[in-house]
């Protein structure tokens, strides 16, 4: 499985269907903010 993650701007701001909400290190130049996630089969399957 791969980890699919998009950033957004706010705790309040929802995430797209089949994502979840989290918080990860990456966005906002490294200093970290909300993202949404997905996991996706490798192989599309």
């Amino acid at each position: 499985m791969w980890q699919q993650a998009i950033g957004r701007a706010s705790v309040t701001d929802a995430c797209p269907e089949d994502y979840t909400p989290s918080w990860a290190m990456w966005p906002n130049n490294g200093t970290g903010g909300y993202v949404c996630n997905k996991f996706v089969p490798m192989y599309g399957n």
